[in-house]
């Protein structure tokens, strides 16, 4: 993260330092991991760029029915990947994804996905993950914050 930018583009829009900016809704679910990540957050955008957050963890059903019907101005999601490939996180966010819950869509990143999905040259697939990836990163309608791991 680009903390001296964050501030930069906080201070252009009339909030620097986090003045006057209207307290941000932090949605996740009430499970184990989801309200502690969320007061994580709450600490360092407070810490770091003065913005107020509230974290709002709801419980599963209602927190899918918030995402699904994007009821929500800042969410937290996970992701299990379901076999071990680029295709199983970078496919959520096609278009046509019924688990892209984001609301953005972007025919060249769809494109790019499609392209991926049946090349069956590495180096080829490779560069298209890797340009669907930095066209996502850009976009951001996520942000990548961690990776979990459980010890078996």
């Amino acid at each position: 993260m680009n903390l001296a930018e964050a501030r930069s583009l906080l201070a252009a829009a009339g909030y620097a330092g986090g003045r006057g900016m209207p307290r941000v809704s932090l949605l996740t679910r009430n499970d184990e991991i989801q309200p502690v990540v969320g007061e994580a957050l709450q600490a360092m955008w407070k810490s770091a760029l003065g913005v107020e957050v509230a974290v709002n963890p709801l419980e599963q059903k209602m927190w899918l029915q918030n995402q699904q019907t994007s009821n929500y101005s800042t969410s937290l999601y996970s992701w299990v990947a379901d076999y071990p490939d680029p295709l199983t996180f970078l496919g959520l966010f096609t278009s046509d994804n019924g688990n892209n819950w984001t609301g953005w869509a972007d025919p060249k990143y769809d494109a790019l996905i499609a392209r991926a999905s049946i090349t069956s040259d590495p180096a080829a697939r490779n560069a298209a993950f890797q340009a669907a990836q930095n066209l996502l990163l850009d976009a951001a309608p996520v942000t990548p914050l961690f990776f979990g791991a459980k010890a078996y």
